[in-house]
């Protein structure tokens, strides 16, 4: 069985793929700064291997989101880039089971709230088609939160000692992509939980 974590965002969204049968976390996100070099990352826990990945950012991304025909092809990048992780992982026929935040529709909305929402349609549309077997499972952040760290108002810096406190590798950072990336990773223990 896989499990499939996805911590949302325009921005900055991280993923997080375990393979059951291999012990293997793939974990992806998009750097933010430079001084996030592209490339790789390795650690374990419990057994399981955990490999992280960092994606080339979006160029102007920014700048991009403003019209419509350009807003639409940052999707195209980011879910691109999800299914390119998932094509890479997912080889074969075992099920795939995936959590996604859900919106917080009670949540202090912003001037760019809907640019979350066309992604996540977009998004849930994209990985279906090229993934007939998915299960989608969608919980609120502050579920995540609350099973993660025992509170479901948890700072992204709370989020991060928790990810310490369990014994997963050390980070090199406690910035984005990282915080994204313990995010992911949060959520994919989430949905094993409920699948147990």
């Amino acid at each position: 069985m896989y499990l499939m974590g996805i911590d949302m965002s325009v921005r900055s969204p991280a993923w997080t793929i375990w393979d059951l049968h291999q012990k293997v976390f793939h974990v992806f996100a998009l750097q933010k700064k430079e001084s996030n070099p592209v490339g790789m990352y390795c650690g374990s826990r419990n057994g399981n291997l955990m490999k992280v990945t960092l994606f080339e950012n979006h160029p102007d991304l920014d700048e991009k989101l403003k019209e419509v025909g350009d807003r639409t092809r940052v999707y195209r990048y980011l879910v691109g880039l999800m299914l390119t992780s998932m094509k890479f992982v997912i080889d074969d026929e075992r099920p795939v089971n995936v959590m996604v935040e859900n919106y917080a529709y009670g949540a202090t909305s912003s001037p760019s709230d809907h640019l979350l929402k066309e992604l996540g349609g977009f998004l849930r549309c994209e990985l279906s088609y090229h993934f007939p077997r998915i299960v989608w499972y969608e919980r609120f952040p502050t579920t995540v939160k609350l099973f993660w760290t025992g509170n479901g108002r948890a700072t992204k810096k709370e989020m991060i000692q928790a990810y310490e406190a369990k014994g997963f590798p050390k980070l090199p950072s406690h910035t984005n992509p990282w915080e994204d990336m313990v995010d992911s990773i949060a959520i994919v223990h989430l949905l094993k939980s409920l699948l147990e």
